[in-house]
């Protein structure tokens, strides 16, 4: 089974039918309120669960970010709460290993965080601007040092000598 958001679509469709694979378009609806309780106590929500995580959740809690999360009709639901819950858990642990809990007061204090939850895209994009300009810079840099270093005739000879060796090869 393989699910990804409808943007990807062409893209991937695309690949099955030139690696020729059976599939079979099943498409979601977005998780409705009743969609982010049910995953927010998900892991207290049995007993073998409770066993396993030994996670609690306060009573109300799921609620409360559902309707946090739902305020806002155009936001990407289930990237946001899968960060916010990874975001407890990571708290919830660090404050008891044994028995962590998401309680109100953990979620208040991760609150603040949860409406640029949607935005790393935007700021790892700046990143990778910054990035390349970075490189940029650096191979001007090296171009300008390689050309005062050398005549023109050698810095043609050294981008030249991929080919050559390349000829040399091919030849033996």
């Amino acid at each position: 089974m393989l699910g990804f958001r409808k943007e990807w679509l062409a893209e991937l469709e695309a690949q099955l039918i030139a690696y020729e694979l059976p599939r079979t378009k099943v498409f979601l609806e977005p998780i409705d309120r009743r969609g982010v309780i049910e995953i927010v106590q998900g892991p207290a929500g049995s007993e073998r669960l409770r066993e396993r995580y030994g996670l609690t959740v306060e009573e109300g809690l799921a609620e409360i970010i559902a309707d946090d999360l739902l305020a806002d009709k155009d936001s990407a639901i289930a990237p946001t709460l899968q960060i916010l819950l990874t975001k407890m858990w990571t708290s919830a642990t660090a404050e008891n290993y044994e028995h962590p809990e998401f309680s109100q007061d953990l979620y208040q204090r991760l609150r603040d965080i949860a409406p640029s939850l949607c935005r790393p895209p935007v700021e790892l994009l700046h990143k990778l601007r910054n990035a390349r300009f970075c490189l940029q810079s650096a191979i001007s840099i090296a171009e300008c040092s390689c050309a005062n270093a050398t005549s023109r005739n050698q810095n043609q000879r050294l981008w030249n000598l991929p080919r050559q060796l390349s000829r040399k090869q091919s030849t033996h």
